[in-house]
């Protein structure tokens, strides 16, 4: 909001939109949200509409002290989610090796009662018991030299020990890693844990608390002039949309980078015409040379003025709608026939959501506004 940008909480149910707006109204925010939706929201919005911007607390005096602290925040609650997802992956490979250590010991472990005793316990790592196994497994035959490093350079063992039979040295080897590794895993957590609790586990909050007085000081100066505010109809959410959008809903008016426009045609005549008319360098084509393609902005134009089959076609619609990265414009006729089709759908979608809606100065034409915020719009 402090970038000039807005916001749209879309979902495909009224309870997942009902809660961010709770969480708005906790903070006393919900003044800047319009819920829509169903008839009902919409209706209950209407009503409830005060004609009046809140009263805004004192001027924030430490205004710059408490930005520097949010930066600081920022970075410290980020360092703080990132640690505890490494503590909860952490105790699940220390889970995974208890259950394949006690899975050891019921099959191959119980019979190892002496265990080698290993004098340098810190320098040991699992991948050096790793290691040091898969070497021994391949030998042909008793090497010196490995029984030196593994006696004398990682402390494991003595000469005695060396004389067991291969298979169960291996077998020692593997009690090992599996001691050595659970170790391992827990010394990690208990570092990241020691990290967190040096963090503090407070932050989260104060992270809020202070996103919240810079965000009502912003608020504060848009709106310190302003005492009254323009109170809509219910038809107004539709005839007047673009001024209601301004008011509580996003900017969906800001037009795509003209670089990055596409135009889609069902048809290949109608293709020709458009690039004989505009004389452009712009991506004109079917929706099948579209395929694969994708531009900022798509204008879908659907030519018949009954929706034929080939245009309402679902998995051609899909394919349409989907080329666009941030804007669609469709354009269609406004016949009462076209209402039972998937474009009859799409554009009753486009309604329901308050996108913009434009009649043409074309008699007959209706041209869709969206803004591709919303994902459930390419399910058609």
């Amino acid at each position: 909001m402090k970038n000039g940008q807005t916001v749209a909480v879309v979902s495909n149910n009224n309870a997942a939109t009902d809660n961010v707006y709770e969480k708005l109204e906790k903070y006393k925010l919900d003044y800047l949200c319009a819920r829509l939706g169903k008839k009902e929201n919409k209706e209950n919005f209407i009503e409830k509409q005060t004609g009046e911007y809140p009263k805004f607390s004192e001027k924030l005096e430490d205004k710059e002290t408490l930005e520097s602290t949010l930066i600081n925040l920022n970075q410290d609650v980020s360092e703080i989610f990132n640690i505890q997802n490494d503590i909860a992956k952490l105790k699940e490979k220390l889970s995974e090796i208890q259950v394949e250590h006690k899975y050891f010991n019921t099959y191959e472990g119980n019979s190892l009662s002496d265990m080698p005793r290993i004098r340098k316990i810190n320098r040991v790592t699992s991948d050096t018991i790793m290691k040091l196994k898969i070497e021994y497994e391949e030998l042909q035959a008793k090497s010196l030299w490995l029984r030196f490093k593994s006696q004398f350079i990682y402390g494991i063992g003595d000469k005695n020990f060396y004389k067991k039979p291969k298979k169960e040295v291996l077998r020692y080897y593997n009690k090992i890693f599996f001691i050595v590794k659970e170790i391992e895993l827990d010394s990690k957590i208990k570092e990241k844990k020691k990290r967190l609790k040096f963090l503090g586990i407070n932050k989260l909050e104060l992270l809020t608390s202070t996103s919240i007085k810079i965000l009502n000081e912003y608020l504060r100066n848009k709106y310190k002039e302003q005492t009254k505010r323009k109170v809509y109809s219910l038809k107004e959410l539709y005839t007047n949309s673009a001024e209601f959008n301004k008011e509580y809903m996003p900017e969906l008016l800001e037009k795509g980078d003209i670089k990055n426009i596409g135009i889609i045609s069902p048809y290949r005549k109608q293709k020709e015409q458009i690039q004989k008319t505009i004389q452009t360098d712009k991506k004109i084509d079917t929706v099948h040379k579209f395929q694969g393609r994708e531009e900022a902005t798509i204008i879908i134009t659907t030519v018949d003025n009954e929706i034929s089959e080939l245009v309402d076609d679902p998995k051609m619609l899909n394919v349409a709608v989907t080329r666009a990265k941030k804007y669609i414009r469709l354009v269609v006729s406004s016949n009462d026939n076209n209402e039972n089709t998937n474009i009859g759908d799409l554009i009753r979608y486009i309604q329901y959501n308050n996108f913009e809606t434009i009649k043409s100065k074309l008699n007959q034409y209706m041209i869709y506004y969206i803004n591709k915020t919303d994902k459930n719009v390419w399910n058609i």
